[in-house]
């Protein structure tokens, strides 16, 4: 089934609000002594998100 462009912008916005859950937690984890591993592991969350997002940002402009 072929994508619509309602439905990669709909994913855009679904991973564009993932992306600020992981960047509140980042902060949170990042302010707290000894949570410094959980905010690397929200630093690489966001890392490939940004990807995906990135991903799906090409493929929206290919089909415009």
């Amino acid at each position: 089934m072929a994508k619509t462009p309602e439905t990669s912008q709909s994913q855009l916005h679904d991973l564009c609000g993932d992306l600020m859950e992981h960047t509140k937690l980042l902060r949170d984890y990042g302010t707290t002594p000894g949570n410094v591993w959980l905010a690397r592991s929200e630093l690489n969350k966001i890392d490939q998100l940004t990807g995906e997002i990135e991903q799906l940002l090409e493929e929206i402009k290919a089909e415009s």
